[in-house]
């Protein structure tokens, strides 16, 4: 009975582990827009800017760089599923975020604290690009 209340007691703080794993943002954003021409395809295949934090423990941040990826990979969602994500550049850069919440804001006035955040973040940035598909082989291809 014990071990049932200490189960009880922990789903909190896993909620909170999971949902702190979460946190990726969109810095840029370029959709994927096809042609109104048939038979032309792509005007342009889209691409931006992932970022997340990379404070707290290691399993956290592989949380976070998951959420980047699958962030990456609905901008370049097509109903055809023709493209892909490809990073084309990582860094880590320190963010200054500012805090924009008035409240919040004179709290910290108050309390001599700052009114920017710094903290390090690893970016992502990345182009859809279109999925290679294997070319058919033919007859000849087969025959030794």
């Amino acid at each position: 009975m014990k071990t049932v209340g200490a189960a009880v007691s922990a789903l909190p703080l896993l909620s909170l582990l999971l949902l702190s794993g979460c946190v990726a943002e969109m810095v840029q954003k370029h959709p994927p827009r096809r042609s109104t021409v048939p038979g032309v395809g792509y005007i342009e295949l889209g691409g931006g800017d992932v970022r997340y934090s990379v404070d707290g423990w290691g399993i956290v941040v592989s949380m976070r760089r998951h959420r980047a990826l699958s962030k990456m990979r609905a901008v370049c969602k097509t109903k055809q599923k023709d493209l892909e994500p490809k990073i084309n550049d990582e860094y880590t850069h320190n963010d200054v975020d500012s805090i924009y919440s008035a409240d919040e804001l004179d709290v910290n006035l108050q309390h001599g604290l700052e009114q920017y955040h710094v903290a390090p973040y690893h970016h992502l940035v990345f182009d859809c690009k279109l999925i290679e598909k294997p070319a058919p082989k033919t007859a000849q291809d087969k025959k030794p």
